[in-house]
């Protein structure tokens, strides 16, 4: 591998070594998101957001190899704030475990109907890997 990848690099670069990258598989991913709701009272959706984050617990019901399972949804929202027009919201996606949408915490915490949660301007801002397998 070593001399192949010399033999096809420009004049003047050559390679010394040649080492396998350390596997990294992301056991979660933390990932941010900015939403707009500008015409909602900004007040009550602050009110609503600190309700949420004061519980331990708040499962949502959803269909899984068809079957309803009963998941845990407080933990895996890490932030939730309301500011005018806005909420800004962290979640964790665990990989190879039920997570939860933005769209889903609109309805769950929110009491947004599905459509118009749909049709919320959703904008993932951040995402970063968080431990490894």
């Amino acid at each position: 591998l070593l001399d192949r990848l010399n033999r096809e690099s420009p004049p003047g670069m050559r390679a010394r070594r040649v080492e396998l990258a350390p596997r990294k598989n992301a056991a979660c991913t933390r990932a941010g998101y900015e939403i707009d709701l500008p015409d909602r009272d900004s007040a009550a959706l602050a009110e609503k957001a600190a309700a949420f984050l004061a519980q331990s617990e708040v499962t949502m019901e959803r269909e899984r190899k068809g079957r309803r399972v009963a998941v845990n949804i407080r933990p895996l929202v890490t932030d939730l704030r309301a500011e005018p027009g806005k909420l800004f919201l962290e979640l964790l996606h665990p990989q190879g475990q039920p997570g939860v949408s933005p769209r889903e915490v609109l309805e769950q915490v929110f009491g947004l109907e599905h459509d118009a949660a749909l049709l919320c301007r959703t904008v993932k801002t951040a995402s970063v890997d968080v431990g490894e397998r």
